[in-house]
């Protein structure tokens, strides 16, 4: 039996993972999360009541079991299926795989969100209660919040890979976390300034992405407003990784009028008045292609509580699927262990 887990994070992987260990009979599963919603990169905000995608544009996927969940989103929320099919430009999205014969690919008129609401239902999460640090005494994990200290047995990481280090290198007298700190060290994170933009209804935009080439400091262009109706004509502007890199603590409005003047290059003029505008900064968009790890991890500690670390830098295909399968993939790692 596996009781007393206590999983940071409640974006796609910690709650994958907390649904499925439920289901395997574990009991006392907690999630504490650092923001007052779900889903991490999932994210989803209102402007006037018109909802915005600002993180992942769009949701896709391959597996069976992820497809799954996403047919099981198709009946509680309105879809697209095959969104966007009308990209201009050459440049190289950050998922290509999601746009393979074989893959489905859906946006969500209520916002991708939804798909982390779905996941979370009848999860005990308590949210705005940021970690910051562990410590371990005799045989139990103590867990340092912004709320409180929280002990448990079995203690699952899923904070982006830089985040995740930094938090477990104080234990890194114990071998095997050691070797975790080491792996991490070579999964590289990938950031990303982000605007959006509204602008009065405007007719004739009738493309869904924009992909410019390296010359150009934005990586991706979302015509966000073309998934839903609403007053606004929304963009969604996404900053090349070097350009973000480089002005990661820049004031967030100069970011804004270099993005929106770099947009206006490649969409016109009428992009440089918008009506109203905001920034978001992620300092993780994304695991660089290429860097993720093969499988979820686990530690036994002397005495025998456990750290495991699961999320996108812990499956291959990475994104949301991946997060959402290294998720599925430790719960099962966790229950073989049990026996």
């Amino acid at each position: 039996m596996i009781d007393n887990v206590l999983v940071v994070g409640a974006g796609v992987s910690g709650l994958a993972f907390a649904r499925e260990i439920l289901k395997e009979g574990a009991t006392d599963v907690r999630i504490v999360e650092k923001s007052r919603g779900v889903g991490g990169r999932c994210a989803s905000r209102r402007v006037d009541g018109q909802p915005i995608d600002h993180g992942v544009p769009l949701l896709h996927g391959e597996s069976g079991r992820f497809r799954a969940e996403l047919q099981h989103l198709q009946t509680r929320a309105t879809v697209i299926a095959d969104w966007p099919w009308r990209v201009r430009g050459d440049g190289v999205p950050c998922q290509p795989q999601a746009y393979r014969v074989q893959a489905m690919r859906i946006a969500v008129v209520e916002g991708v969100n939804q798909l982390p609401k779905q996941l979370a239902e009848g999860l005990a999460i308590q949210r705005e209660c940021r970690v910051e640090a562990l410590s371990y005494e005799g045989d139990k994990l103590l867990v340092h919040t912004s709320t409180g200290a929280q002990t448990c047995r079995t203690l699952v990481l899923t904070a982006p890979a830089d985040q995740t280090r930094a938090l477990i290198e104080p234990l890194a007298r114990f071998e095997p976390i050691r070797s975790v700190v080491g792996l991490l060290s070579g999964v590289y994170t990938v950031p990303s300034w982000t605007v959006l933009a509204g602008f009065d209804r405007r007719d004739g935009e009738d493309w869904h992405l924009q992909l410019p080439g390296p010359e150009s400091i934005v990586h991706t262009i979302i015509h966000d407003s073309s998934k839903r109706p609403g007053p606004w004509t929304t963009l969604v502007i996404q900053a090349r990784a070097s350009y973000s890199r480089q002005r990661l603590e820049s004031d967030p409005a100069a970011c804004t009028e270099d993005l929106i003047d770099a947009a206006g290059r490649l969409l016109g003029a009428w992009v440089r008045s918008p009506r109203w505008v905001q920034a978001h900064r992620w300092r993780f968009a994304r695991v660089q292609r290429g860097h993720e790890l093969a499988h979820p991890i686990v530690v036994t500690l002397p005495g025998g509580a456990r750290i495991a670390f699961c999320g996108e830098a812990f499956h291959p295909l990475g994104g949301v699927e991946g997060a959402f399968l290294s998720g599925i993939a430790l719960a099962r790692r966790l229950v073989s262990l049990s026996v």
